[in-house]
């Protein structure tokens, strides 16, 4: 990758990071916000999921064969992550199926950063400085307060917040226990090329395993967007946990969460949703918090 330099079996940036950090986390942030709108305009979101997910496999055992093997503790946060990713999936698509993309999506990236934080205080002992801390809060508050408009508490609106919301506890547990993984891994490009492979084996297995010959065939229908979706999605989530292995986990998480943005403007050209007066004053908020938090 350009920009990094391979060093005694860790990644290590040729820019600094103050400069290049930031770069890969909205990179990651807009090319998350391209896969989510993918997977919320299909038809049959769990097939393109798991399309997606070989898809990543590919890339995940072609890239193998440069990297070492994980080491012997490291397999077990990577099996145990491979769980947390496909749970979250499973919720994520259940989301979607009960809310529009505009209110799904900010829920659930919203809930994340101001838990992400305080996990990483608790678990990691990781100083969150105060800026940093107010920049998070920003950021969830905002994103929260995005989706739930007053005009729109119906039952199917509580059931899609509720879902949402629990995607974004998912969100935390993935992200907290990625983290562990590629600082206890000699090499994090080990850890991520093998995500991508058991996520792949433990959601496809199960589709087939539940769905059978019909489960083969609509994932095999979805392969036209599963290629798009996966090569973004292999993008974002590598330049999410390299640029955790370099930074703080607070300010990556919640500097990606500024994905809904971009999510925003998607849902407005792409879905035809309307941006209103609440909607863009938290949008602004969201990129105050953004700001907060790099600039710290």
């Amino acid at each position: 990758m350009q920009g990094w330099v391979h060093d005694n079996h860790r990644l290590k940036p040729c820019m600094t990071p103050d400069i290049l950090l930031p770069l890969m986390v909205m990179a990651s942030a807009v090319t998350h916000a391209l896969v989510n709108a993918l997977m919320k305009s299909h038809g049959d979101r769990i097939a393109l999921r798991s399309a997606i997910s070989a898809v990543e496999a590919i890339g995940g055992a072609i890239a193998a064969f440069f990297v070492p093997l994980p080491e012997g503790g490291v397999w077990l946060v990577l099996i145990l992550s491979a769980f947390i990713h496909v749970a979250y999936q499973i919720i994520l698509m259940a989301a979607y199926a009960h809310a529009d993309f505009s209110l799904a999506y900010p829920v659930a990236r919203g809930t994340a950063p101001l838990l992400t934080a305080l996990g990483a205080m608790i678990l990691f002992g990781e100083h969150v400085p105060i800026e940093v801390m107010a920049g998070v809060f920003l950021i969830s508050a905002a994103l929260i307060a995005f989706a739930l408009e007053p005009q729109r508490q119906t039952v199917l609106h509580r059931k899609g917040v509720l879902l949402a919301a629990a995607t974004g506890v998912a969100i935390t547990a993935y992200t907290l226990v990625d983290v562990w993984g590629v600082r206890l891994a000699n090499d994090p490009m080990s850890f991520i090329v093998w995500l991508y492979i058991a996520c792949c084996l433990l959601l496809n297995s199960g589709m087939l395993v539940t769905g059978g010959r019909a489960a083969a065939l609509r994932i095999a229908r979805a392969w036209r967007p599963g290629i798009v979706g996966g090569i973004l999605s292999l993008i974002s989530y590598t330049l999410a946990l390299l640029a955790f292995d370099m930074g703080a986990t607070a300010e990556v998480a919640a500097l990606r969460e500024t994905s809904v943005l971009f999510g925003v403007m998607l849902g407005v050209f792409l879905f035809g949703e309307r941006l209103g007066l609440r909607r863009a004053v938290s949008a602004l908020v969201i990129a105050s918090g953004a700001i907060l938090i790099a600039v710290h």
